[in-house]
């Protein structure tokens, strides 16, 4: 299509346009500023030396030696004062400068010697005060893009037609500017001319045709001019004239063979736009098939994965609520049978140890200080777990029974502050300080508690199950249904009142086995040969069987305890002792034994026999979850088949819903959520999941 004119339609704000833009910015400091642009020209290796916009009333001296060492082509000045160039140089040194920008300064006219600017193709002298151009422009014959637009011309100079690769010019806004020359008709390359409607010549009909019509009457007129100067005043100026008609001829007639090439090759891609356009939107048919295809199959392969994640979940649901109404049915049981089996012989012990201890047997003569190395410790451990429960900022729970006693003594409170000091020094007070013994009795009188033992795996049992029905929750509304919610719901409050029930009860446990030391207490009191009464107690308790039997509980395989506990039948794991730490017994584990060993109950019996086997099951390889993460604590096997596969992680919401950062450990109550981290919960008076009112919260410790 041939190249269009432009008129421009000039509103009446910009007849009065000031030539620069806003002026210089106040508070600005210009000449850091020009010594910024001067170092960055030297050091960067672009072509371009950018000096703009720095208030300049006057070129740098010799600036122009730096363009051409420095090999510019691209030398900014706008958007400043200057009124002309004498200072920068002789612009002969731009020689091969292709990009000129003087735009928005104070230039008033044109120095002749940018016909020096052989190599220029891009001009920019909008926004000055310039009356006329030099008719040296003509002589700029690589120049592509001229601007002269905002400026008070009163007319163009006749040598602008001897830019000859003239693509672009922009005469806007010169209000005084009333005449083109008709020399614009020699411009072969022209492409766009911006002009002001005020032009009165060429006329505004010839003009408003289109640039096609107006180069065509420009050249018109400029035959005309020629044709009519007279043979009798021919100079060598006119035999010039008569080249430049001949020239004027040649490029007519190109322009006319540009034209009906362009009108003929219209033609022909009209003819040939029918065909390829059906063939264009035969290829947008089968690309939008193809694309339609991809994301069916991507919606097949999502809903497919969305089934199967649903199908998982049901499953793990089904598992986990048969899990937890195993532990609700059997919570009562377990503990009673607990009680039963082992509550009598650790009172006659206890008996005998009493007795043991005031008749100071002689036949069994103990080390003191080994006693008091043991007793250092018992109270070294027993720091780092208040230390540890402290750093946790535990709330809602129970301190061990050992650091609510020795703790509320103040002379062993400043002791366990300097723990890490002389050993030599605690073994001392240790030996000097009859309360300090008294705590260490205290300390592992609970550690031998095979009461306390089982009510303290029960709470981490059943605050790992907790987290796993939140987990379950969380994925439940993760994938929009609410399938099995109510009996999750229901199940998880179930958990959290059994939960609430086993705090109660290992308080009151602790508070026993207190009074069960004060008592003690009460009888060395009225003993006269008891000075070393807490040693010998110590002594006594360590070597008891009752120590013995938690030490087997604590060694035992804790997705063994879990299995057992699962299936109600945790409670014959005194009587299982023989077999339970040997794995080889386990697998031949059979009714006949587990009636040799004291089971009676015939469903009893099975249910061990089950556990085990689901036990078993899970330590073989090939059953093992792939991505399972590390074993930490139980969680809820997958019943439901005889080769099921069973993981035993604990199921722990991945983050916390409010920070996404740390894994929840908090457990609100009474709804029993487990969705917030120890940060988080800080200042929260509802459940973030559930919005039932907190009473109070329980950190529960998943670290194992």
């Amino acid at each position: 299509m041939y190249p269009k004119l432009t008129v421009m339609q000039m509103p009446k704000s910009y007849a009065s346009m000031a030539n620069r833009g806003d002026g210089p910015s106040k508070k600005v400091d210009y000449k850091a500023r020009l010594e910024k642009k001067l170092y960055l020209a030297r050091e960067n290796p672009e072509p371009i030396f950018d000096i703009s916009d720095c208030n300049l009333k006057q070129l740098p001296n010799n600036i122009f030696s730096l363009c051409r060492v420095f090999r510019k082509d691209t030398l900014y000045l706008q958007n400043n004062l200057l009124t002309s160039l004498k200072k920068g140089g002789s612009l002969e040194e731009l020689s091969n400068l292709k990009i000129l920008n003087l735009s928005s300064n104070n230039f008033s006219e044109l120095t002749s010697s940018i016909s020096y600017l052989t190599c220029l193709e891009m001009l920019d002298i909008s926004c000055n005060k310039l009356k006329e151009l030099p008719k040296e422009i003509g002589e700029l014959k690589n120049l592509v893009w001229l601007n002269a637009s905002h400026n008070n011309l009163q007319n163009l100079p006749n040598t602008i037609g001897d830019c000859q690769n003239l693509e672009s010019l922009n005469i806007t806004y010169n209000s005084s500017l009333i005449r083109l020359p008709v020399t614009l008709g020699k411009l072969k390359y022209i492409g766009q001319i911006e002009i002001d409607p005020t032009v009165q010549y060429p006329p505004k009909e010839v003009y408003e045709n289109g640039l096609f019509q107006m180069m065509n009457f420009l050249r018109r007129e400029l035959k005309e001019q020629l044709d009519n100067l007279s043979w009798c005043k021919i100079t060598a100026r006119d035999n010039v004239n008569l080249k430049q008609l001949q020239e004027l001829k040649n490029v007519e007639l190109m322009c006319d063979t540009k034209f009906s090439d362009s009108k003929s090759h219209e033609q022909k891609q009209e003819i040939s736009s029918g065909s390829m356009e059906a063939k264009l939107k035969e290829n947008i048919k089968n690309e939008q098939k193809a694309m339609q295809e991809k994301l069916a199959s991507i919606q097949e392969q999502k809903k497919n994965e969305r089934k199967l994640l649903i199908k998982l979940c049901q499953t793990e649901e089904k598992s986990s609520c048969e899990a937890v109404s195993r532990i609700l049915d059997n919570n009562k049981k377990v503990r009673t049978s607990m009680f039963d089996l082992w509550g009598k012989e650790r009172k006659d012990e206890e008996a005998k140890l009493m007795n043991l201890v005031l008749m100071n047997n002689k036949d069994k003569p103990t080390s003191r200080q080994k006693i008091i190395e043991s007793m250092d410790e018992t109270m070294r451990d027993e720091l780092e777990k208040y230390e540890k429960i402290n750093n946790r900022k535990r709330l809602g729970t129970l301190n061990k029974v050992a650091a609510e006693t020795a703790l509320s003594n103040s002379t062993l409170n400043e002791l366990l502050k300097k723990a890490n000091e002389d050993k030599k020094q605690l073994v001392d007070m240790i030996l000097l300080d009859e309360n300090l013994q008294k705590s260490a009795v205290v300390s592992l009188f609970e550690k031998t508690d095979a009461t306390s033992w089982e009510l303290a795996k029960q709470i981490s049992i059943i605050e790992n199950k907790l987290a796993e029905l939140t987990r379950l929750e969380l994925t439940r509304k993760k994938i929009a249904t609410d399938c099995q919610l109510v009996e999750l719901n229901e199940n998880r409050t179930a958990l959290t009142k059994m939960l609430v029930s086993l705090f109660n009860e290992q308080t009151q446990r602790r508070n026993a086995l207190l009074d069960e030391v004060n008592r003690m207490g009460t009888i060395r009191d009225t003993n006269q040969n008891s000075s070393n009464f807490w040693l010998d107690m110590y002594n006594a308790i360590f070597n008891s069987k009752s120590y013995e039997m938690v030490r087997y509980l604590e060694a035992l395989d804790q997705n063994l305890v879990y299995h057992l506990f699962t299936n109600g039948v945790f409670h014959y794991l005194p009587l299982l002792k023989d077999v339970a730490l040997n794995e080889d017994k386990l697998v031949d584990l059979n009714v006949n034994v587990l009636t040799k060993l004291g089971i009676k109950n015939a469903e009893d019996r099975k249910n061990v026999l089950y556990a085990v086997k689901t036990f078993l099951n899970s330590k073989s390889p090939k059953r093992a979850l792939p991505s399972a993460p590390e074993f930490v604590e139980p969680s809820a096997p997958l019943m439901g088949s005889s080769n099921e596969e069973v993981t035993l992680n604990y199921l722990v919401p991945e983050e916390c819903i409010i920070c996404f950062d740390l894994k929840p450990t908090i457990i609100f109550l009474p709804c029993g959520h487990v969705c917030c981290c120890c940060k988080c919960f800080k200042g929260i008076t509802t459940c973030p999941m559930c919005r039932t009112d907190v009473e109070r919260v329980h950190d529960a410790d998943f670290t194992g």
